[in-house]
């Protein structure tokens, strides 16, 4: 994961995997990944992918920097009252299933690698 600058000096997330040696079912966990990405696009509370590009050798993914974790949040606020933690709360579980998606795919992904 990359930060990069653009001409009009916005900050954002580049993923640049390598593909050369993934066995097909480490591809496909990243399209699926790409596609998770794209449907779930309109949710606030999911970081945007402004665009990829897949070559034979590499898969890029360009999107929005998530900068702020719950660590940052309690470093400036080391009190915060129970609506705050609630709030934060919520955003966890919420982000938890594409976690877990994520996880799962990259749990296949190993095994597939160990054989190949």
């Amino acid at each position: 994961m990359y930060k990069v600058l653009s001409p009009n000096y916005t900050i954002y997330a580049l993923k640049r995997v390598s593909i050369k040696n993934a066995c097909a079912a480490e591809i496909q966990g990243y399209k699926d990944e790409i596609q998770l990405l794209s449907r779930m696009d309109k949710h606030e509370r999911i970081i945007h992918m402004f665009d990829y590009e897949i070559t034979n050798s590499s898969i890029t993914i360009l999107m929005e920097i998530g900068e702020m974790d719950l660590k940052k949040v309690l470093e400036k606020n080391p009190y915060p009252g129970a609506n705050y933690v609630r709030l934060w709360w919520e955003q966890v579980n919420f982000a938890a299933t594409y976690s877990e998606l994520r996880t799962y795919r990259n749990i296949d992904a190993r095994s597939c690698s160990k054989h190949a």
